[in-house]
């Protein structure tokens, strides 16, 4: 008698089955009888907000650090093609760098960098960003300091972009 005999030839199948991680949890019908108590749904819908708040308000926040981090590589840029002389090239080398080192994030195209040296230049006053132009979204911070070059129409267009939620 061989080793295989009287078993199930499907058995093994199944249990590799068994085995692999599952995609979905299965979740068990709530009973039938459970009564929801009185208040929950306002609960849930409470927590619902909140946790949908904290989410917007999380954005802002990574968003905010993410231009300041943009105008500060911009300034740090503007500083070294003043003292130094960068140039084009050095930019490019720079992106690519960057690029290689982070290449999760976007944003350290070369393109990009020539917009944060902009950025920096067209708004040299770091609480200026932090407290206004950081409340915008990159791409919305590039159309207003590329169309306008007025600082006080561009203020004023932040601010109309903030106030009606623009963002």
């Amino acid at each position: 008698m061989t080793s295989n005999q009287g078993k199930d030839p499907t058995k093994k199948s199944q249990e590799k089955n068994l085995a692999q991680p599952v995609g979905e949890i299965v979740q068990e019908p709530l009973a039938q009888n459970v009564e929801i108590p009185a208040g929950y749904a306002k609960l849930l819908n409470d927590l619902k907000s909140r946790i949908r708040t904290a989410r917007v308000k999380a954005n802002i926040s990574v968003n905010r650090e993410l231009v300041l981090l943009y105008w500060e590589i911009g300034k740090v840029i503007l500083q070294r093609q003043s003292r130094e002389g960068w140039g084009t090239k050095i930019i490019e080398r720079l992106s690519r760098d960057l690029r290689q080192e982070f290449p999760d994030m976007k944003g350290f195209s070369r393109a990009n960098l020539f917009y944060m040296r902009a950025f920096a230049e067209a708004y040299p006053d770091k609480q200026f960003v932090q407290q206004l132009a950081g409340q915008l979204p990159w791409w919305h911070n590039i159309v207003i300091f590329t169309q306008l070059k007025d600082l006080t129409l561009r203020e004023w267009y932040i601010n109309a972009c903030i106030e009606h939620g623009a963002i």
